[in-house]
């Protein structure tokens, strides 16, 4: 339900028709009787509790209200000034401020002077129980700040602040506040408070209008001393309400606080999620320092996002996490207390931990979307390391003595490295995925697997580092861990399979080089129009390509290997073609063929320069 809200500090009220007045500083009108900005009325009184249906009345008598967000208040009969709340700004009582004697100015004076004051900026207020705490609610109000200023430079900021605030602000506010947290400019937040009454009832922080005034809980600081940026949330989400107060004639609805700090932190916000906060009600009265207050306030929850990396090293346990605030954190713990969580870095997905080579490695996709990358020997970390860009967390797995590191690129595309720990190699690419490549290490084999952009499953293989990588292959296609290479067994079951059978053009079937070659990839997924375009003998398959196949120098894993006749031990009249299955690092390829020297079928491990050529022929 929508609860009236006394006056924004930026409004006046025409009490004939309950509209703000367009001008901040001049006198209005009603009935006749024209009253001055110091008879106006002040809604954060002594005695108006809180923004609900409980509002109890006073009069101008007892408080008036200047009209300019620095909400002094003046006596109406000794024109003497107060504040509502500490500050150094004005001495309590006696009327000095900045040199100005209020005893002597009169109140439209006064107007002038505070409102050529900044906008926005904290007060914190030196209570008892801020102690050892004022340094870290300093930096977090910094944090605070300049989130503030990122946010009022937004393209979107006007379509934020309906989000967060609804569509009946008053402009005028608004657009002053924005200029403001350009400029730098915060000199008018609430002061800042801790309090241990918020610990009863759940909270991490409130704002309560009546004293304009943020409140810390005590225990939620004392659990965050070494994580300024769940503070800064906290902050932001209270600055919020209480900018709420200052822009809204009627509350905004559900918990526009938390709306408009996940906004002004680039948080990502769903449609269920918004719906969730807009029905929610932060509104709740408790006592603070023995006060009644009606407070909005921000409930205790996880302050991060997405899933715990853990890894044991130097018999440590480590953790890392990203934070609700886009950081990455990161502790770890002996046996007995957890460190604090240090912050290093921005982060859009949750960070991956490994150990190699005797130390751990971290690695990020940045709020840049560059992959960065740091390790430590447990003493130090070094600083990030960026390299390549990323859609997608990357993924870091220990391989036959080397460290491997996978990425989906900004372009889809799989890539991967590895590193011996000193050096990295570069980026390798094959093969497109819809989401992040995971790596699996089983049977003294690395084994990557991806969602391919057609929605299917893929797995691919390599035995050892200094081999090139198997194709991708359809999971399901062959039993997991089982190499795609045929074996003999299955050559002999060729009868049961239709790419050598139904599908196969060729009449020699069961032992010929051109009938297992054709079969073979169809088998493999590649483009069945394109390999009957070379349906003569062998040595022409070079020649009769086409249907986007083409000839190359170069062998990739599931091309066409084509020997001329009489070259390199091929037929004297009709050449020979194979199967390339693997391309190795040291310049060999492995490949399947049929009718080679007498053969029904064979695998071999042989040069690349031993084919004449190689036919490229498209996937199905």
């Amino acid at each position: 339900m929508l609860e009236e809200q006394p006056i924004s500090n930026n409004q006046t009220l025409d009490a004939s028709s309950n509209q703000p007045s367009s001008n901040l500083l001049e006198p209005f009108q009603t009935d006749s009787k024209e009253f001055s900005p110091n008879q106006m009325m002040h809604s954060g009184g002594d005695t108006l509790i809180d923004m609900g249906e409980n509002q109890e009345d006073y009069t101008a008598e007892n408080t008036s209200y200047i009209g300019n967000i620095f909400d002094p208040v003046i006596s109406s009969t000794s024109n003497t000034v107060t504040r509502l709340a500490n500050d150094s700004d004005i001495d309590e009582v006696t009327g000095t401020s900045s040199g100005i004697n209020c005893n002597q100015d009169s109140a439209d004076d006064l107007i002038n002077h505070f409102a050529k004051k900044d906008l926005l900026g904290a007060n914190i207020n030196t209570n008892s129980r801020i102690g050892s705490y004022g340094s870290i609610i300093n930096e977090a109000v910094q944090e605070a700040q300049a989130s503030l200023q990122r946010f009022a430079a937004s393209l979107d900021f006007t379509a934020s602040m309906n989000t967060a605030f609804g569509t009946s602000w008053d402009t005028k506010t608004v657009s002053e506040l924005q200029q403001s947290w350009l400029k730098g400019s915060f000199g008018d937040l609430p002061q800042i408070k801790i309090s241990g009454d918020l610990d009863v009832v759940g909270a991490n922080g409130a704002y309560a209008f009546k004293t304009d005034t943020i409140y810390l809980s005590q225990g939620f600081v004392e659990r965050n001393a070494g994580n300024i940026y769940g503070i800064k949330s906290v902050l932001l989400e209270e600055i919020g309400h209480a900018v709420d107060s200052r822009i809204n004639f009627v509350d905004a609805a559900g918990d526009e606080g938390n709306i408009f700090q996940k906004i002004v932190q680039k948080q990502s916000l769903s449609v269920i999620d918004l719906s969730i906060m807009k029905a929610e009600n932060d509104y709740t009265t408790i006592n603070i320092d023995s006060e009644s207050l009606t407070i909005e306030m921000s409930e205790v929850e996880e302050e991060f996002e997405g899933k715990v990396e853990a890894i044991a090293f130097n018999n440590r346990l480590y953790q890392t996490v990203r934070g609700k605030d886009d950081e990455v954190y990161t502790r770890y713990s002996s046996g007995g207390n957890w460190t604090n969580w240090e912050h290093n870095g921005g982060t859009l997905d949750t960070p991956e931990l490994e150990v190699f080579d005797g130390r751990l490695y971290q690695t990020v996709r940045g709020e840049d979307n560059a992959v960065h990358t740091r390790s430590t020997d447990g003493n130090s970390w070094t600083g990030w390391d960026s390299d390549g860009g990323t859609l997608d967390a990357p993924e870091l797995e220990v391989f036959n003595g080397r460290l491997y590191q996978t990425v989906r690129g900004e372009d889809n595309a799989v890539h991967i490295r590895s590193t011996d720990g000193n050096n990295w190699t570069g980026w390798e690419s094959d093969g497109k995925s819809l989401g992040t490549p995971t790596m699996t290490v089983f049977n003294n084999t690395l084994f990557q697997h991806i969602e391919g952009t057609d929605g299917k499953f893929y797995t691919r293989f390599v035995t050892n580092p200094t081999e090139a990588w198997t194709e991708w292959r359809e999971s399901g296609e062959w039993r997991f861990g089982q190499p795609p290479v045929m074996t003999l067994q299955e050559f002999n079951n060729w009868g049961d399979m239709p790419e050598y059978t139904s599908r196969n053009p060729f009449p020699s079937k069961g032992q010929n080089c051109t009938w297992y070659a054709h079969g073979r990839m169809i088998q493999l997924g590649y483009s069945e129009d394109a390999l009957d375009s070379m349906l003569s003998h062998a040595n022409t398959w070079d020649n009769t390509a086409s249907k986007d196949a083409y000839v190359s120098d170069k062998p990739q894993v599931g091309s066409i290997a084509v020997w001329e006749a009489g070259i390199s031990g091929a037929n004297s009249s009709y050449g020979h073609v194979g199967v390339v299955e693997r391309v190795n690092a040291n310049g060999t390829i492995l490949i399947s063929e049929s009718n080679w020297a007498g053969t029904r079928y064979n695998t071999r491990t042989i040069s690349k320069n031993v084919p004449s050529k190689f036919v490229i022929v498209p996937k199905a």
